[in-house]
């Protein structure tokens, strides 16, 4: 199961300082894109400098890669509590009629 701790940590690892790849990198795992996380990873290595960066780019993508089924469960996890907060909300506040 993923975590998110070890999820920041890995994305932190991976990204550095590039605010712009942390953003893309954190969507394509918040939408379960596994091929926009690998492109997001290889821009990560093709800008990671020295040699000690490129290794925690390639140590976090393969964490990616063997937990994507977390990855994925946690999208699907997250939606559905999405909508079953909506539905307590909506009902609570009485704005749907049941039949």
């Amino acid at each position: 199961m993923l975590d998110r701790f070890h999820a920041q940590k890995r994305v932190a690892e991976a990204t550095g300082a590039r605010r712009d790849l942390t953003a893309a990198l954190w969507q394509a795992l918040h939408e379960a894109d596994r091929s926009r996380m690998r492109q997001v990873m290889a821009q990560a290595l093709a800008s990671a400098e020295p040699a000690t960066q490129r290794e925690r780019v390639v140590e976090s993508r393969t964490y990616f890669e063997r937990h994507w089924d977390g990855v994925s469960r946690r999208v699907k996890t997250l939606n559905v509590a999405s909508i079953l907060k909506w539905l307590d909300w909506t009902l609570r506040d009485n704005r749907v009629t049941l039949l």
